[in-house]
């Protein structure tokens, strides 16, 4: 990502950027139940509001001129977008 920031940049371009929004994977009981017997712990709470803007720290840091939040799938709430874009 950084070395085709860097590239846009060289050539008189804006460096656009995007993160895609996604949300935490929902176990069900029944793989929490597996995850438990074999003592191995599920993912949880990965995807925050932190996550997404150290991510936009990221790549602003590397050069983008601008970043937008990719959301294909609609799972972004009204109230989480307020939280991120203020930031």
């Amino acid at each position: 990502m950084k070395s085709t920031i860097q590239y846009v940049k060289e050539n008189g371009g804006l460096a656009d950027c995007a993160i895609s929004y996604t949300v935490d994977p929902k176990f069900s009981a029944k793989q929490k139940f597996r995850s438990w017997i074999k003592l191995k712990s599920l993912p949880h709470n990965i995807f925050t509001e932190d996550y997404f803007v150290e991510k936009a720290k990221e790549l602003e840091a590397m050069g983008a001129d601008m970043i937008s939040i990719k959301d294909m799938a609609g799972l972004i709430t009204p109230s989480a977008t307020g939280g991120s874009s203020a930031g």
